[in-house]
């Protein structure tokens, strides 16, 4: 039992040690790389958008409304779609289409 232990405290520090050493070697962080994506000229050109509260606002200090749906899990619940080679809509995602248009009276 005792030799298991020292076994898994060798096994334990070994893992410590590759993994700091790793991180010595891979500091992406400290790479000049990464900041090149943030000089894209188009980005001067689009609107701040901020929070307040609970709401998007732009510089104008107007409420601001994003509209659309990202689907990254097909599983999610509840489905939406009955298809995804037509984009045929299940009851849900009928509604939530007319929710997307404004169209669902509270």
């Amino acid at each position: 039992m005792k030799g298991m232990i020292l076994l898994s405290a060798a096994l334990l520090l070994l893992l410590i040690n590759l993994s700091l050493k790793a991180q010595e070697e891979n500091n992406w962080w400290n790479s000049s790389d990464w900041q090149k994506y943030n000089k894209d000229p188009l980005a001067k050109t689009l609107p701040r958008i901020s929070v307040v509260g609970n709401k998007f606002i732009n510089e104008k200090g107007e409420t601001v409304l994003f509209r659309g749906v990202a689907i990254s899990d097909p599983e999610w619940y509840p489905s939406l779609f009955k298809s995804f080679d037509n984009y045929e809509l299940t009851e849900p995602g009928e509604f939530f289409k007319k929710a997307m248009h404004g169209k669902v009276q509270k």
